[in-house]
């Protein structure tokens, strides 16, 4: 019992499994984000190039990386995803964590 009575806010972080779940999710928005910011910046490189076949390969491999990078991510949400209805247990991507789940031997 709380001995000040102060309620805990709307969406507050009650348990380590909301934690996971919330630090997952924050993992993939960041991602993705870091992924666009990326390509757009091999845009620019290759739109400045000015003709520079160095520089239009440097950017044109940049963006490339970044496209890499963000499949690498979404198979890994996918396989998370994938599992999660294989096995019905929950590792954190669309609801709490409860890897213990999968491990429970009564009916």
């Amino acid at each position: 019992m709380d001995p000040l009575n102060i309620p805990k806010p709307q969406g507050a972080i009650v348990n380590f499994s909301q934690l996971i779940a919330g630090l997952l999710g924050l993992f993939i928005l960041s991602a993705g984000l870091i992924t666009f910011v990326y390509i757009m910046l091999g845009g620019l490189r290759l739109i400045t190039a000015g003709g520079n076949k160095e520089n239009a390969k440097a950017a044109m491999g940049q963006i490339m990386h970044a496209m890499i990078g963000l499949i690498v991510v979404l198979a890994a949400w996918g396989a998370m995803t994938f599992m999660q209805q294989l096995t019905g247990a929950c590792f954190g991507i669309g609801c709490g964590i409860d890897i213990l789940m999968m491990f429970n031997t009564n009916g």
